[in-house]
């Protein structure tokens, strides 16, 4: 059975759709573009309203929108796709790369900030460099951001505790660009994008782009003027900067399920061991009960952990929310002045328990090898009272009837299997056998367990 075409599924996403309209109506969203991923494929994309009202044009999955700090994780991928290049390591002084930060420090005996810090929020740094907030109509170019580096204060202790920073996404950004020997706008394009196949997406909007573009807009009477979707931000580019669409961006959030032992190579621009690398929390909020890794939020979301970006901009939200375990992930960009994370949240909602069901139904339905049948049965050890092997879901399943705990292995080698999660992801199970074929005990690594002959599981 295909997982996306379960009836649950199906019927989730014509609920999603459905919840995405009303949410509009209720919110007074102008326009909003959105794609779920499944695995490797967009496997459901619409939108809904207008990208540009006056002009009446729709907003497809195809619009460019401006997706402000999601562009952030983008350059935290170049951050690791440099590591993997071997051209610097995470935990290297920014200073090795850009003398110009030397920031003043009223706190004794502060390391250098590391990138490490600037991609996770830890590095201590105020949220934006002087001068630069929402009101600001034009922001310093790179030299003038560069010279106002020695004027930079940290405001906490960097490495305890989170504080959002743009300024220190930016400043990454010119590290890594200093680093690399090219310039952030070009790096980003030709090892990020192009090998993703994000052709509609980038840092400038050229006329053509321009001329379908997501146009921002605010509520009446908000005091920030509206911004343009190719409002140039300058220094700041690698905090904010990036547009794409989202059919574009969910062949980034398909990178996002590909974290297995393969390296980097191709559409696999950083290695799975790094994908998996930036979701895991550098440092976790105690209050929320959530983090940021390299450059993505991660936290909890039902039983499932999540990994998610937003950008917020005056006019616009974005957001993207992946859930590994399911290998299912949302994008969400809208026009307006709101909660597209909490959007994304609320699709999620809806379709995990459907993804959930099905995937059970396939797992179910998986067939084991004729041959595993042998190993089926009671097994005993002395001072124990013995562990019952069986098969489920295609996989062999042994359970403890001393502490009930169950164990999941897959196939390895001849005899012996791989435990695929929980206190044995990664032991070996070994079955010994006589010339017969006959099973005699199993070896469990810490254990070993005779076979019960006739014995009832």
């Amino acid at each position: 059975m295909d997982v996306v075409s379960a009836a649950e599924v199906q019927a989730a996403l014509g609920e999603v759709e459905a919840q995405l309209q009303s949410t509009m109506a209720e919110e007074e969203i102008t326009g909003l573009s959105a794609a779920v991923v499944y695995d490797q494929d967009t496997i459901w994309a619409q939108g809904f309203g207008y990208a540009n009202h006056e002009q009446q044009i729709a907003a497809t999955p195809d619009t460019p929108w401006r997706i402000a700090s999601i562009t952030k994780v983008f350059t935290t991928t170049m951050l690791m796709h440099l590591r993997d290049a071997g051209r610097l390591q995470l935990d290297d002084a920014v200073m090795k790369y850009l003398p110009e930060y030397q920031p003043k420090s009223r706190f004794r005996n502060v390391p250098p900030t590391t990138l490490r810090q600037l991609a996770s929020h830890t590095a201590g740094l105020p949220a934006d460099a002087p001068g630069i907030g929402p009101q600001t109509v034009e922001y310093p170019n790179d030299e003038q951001f560069l010279a106002s580096l020695k004027d930079v204060e940290l405001v906490l202790l960097p490495g305890s505790a989170i504080k959002y920073s743009n300024l220190g996404i930016a400043v990454l950004g010119h590290a890594l660009a200093r680093a690399a020997g090219q310039s952030y706008e070009d790096y980003l394009a030709e090892h990020i994008l192009a090998p993703l196949g994000m052709r509609s997406s980038g840092l400038h909007m050229d006329a053509a782009t321009l001329s379908h573009a997501a146009m921002s807009y605010v509520p009446e009477g908000v005091p920030f003027p509206r911004t343009t979707p190719d409002f140039d931000s300058r220094a700041s580019a690698p905090a904010e900067q990036m547009h794409s669409t989202v059919n574009d961006i969910a062949r980034f959030v398909a990178l996002q399920f590909r974290t297995g032992d393969n390296p980097a190579g191709g559409t696999q621009i950083i290695a799975g061991s790094s994908v998996r690398e930036m979701h895991t929390p550098v440092m976790l909020n105690p209050e929320w009960r959530d983090g940021l890794g390299i450059g993505f939020a991660v936290g909890r979301f039902g039983e499932y952990n999540a990994v998610w970006a937003t950008g917020g901009y005056i006019g616009y939200a974005t957001s993207i929310m992946m859930l590994p375990a399911l290998k299912l992930g949302i994008a969400v960009f809208t026009n307006y002045l709101g909660d597209a994370e909490g959007i994304s949240r609320a699709a999620l909602e809806l379709l995990a328990p459907a993804f959930s069901a099905a995937l059970d139904r396939v797992e179910a339905a998986i067939p084991a090898p004729a041959e595993w049948h042998k190993y089926v049965g009671y097994y005993v050890h002395p001072g124990h009272k013995g562990v019952d092997v069986m098969i489920a879901k295609g996989k062999l399943v042994m359970t403890s009837r001393q502490t009930g705990n169950v164990y999941l292995y897959g196939p390895h080698h001849k005899n012996t299997f791989l435990g695929t999660e929980g206190r044995t992801a990664g032991d070996l199970l070994r079955f010994d056998v006589d010339d017969a074929g006959n099973v005699l005990r199993v070896d469990t690594g810490n254990e070993v367990f005779e076979r019960q002959p006739g014995a009832e599981v």
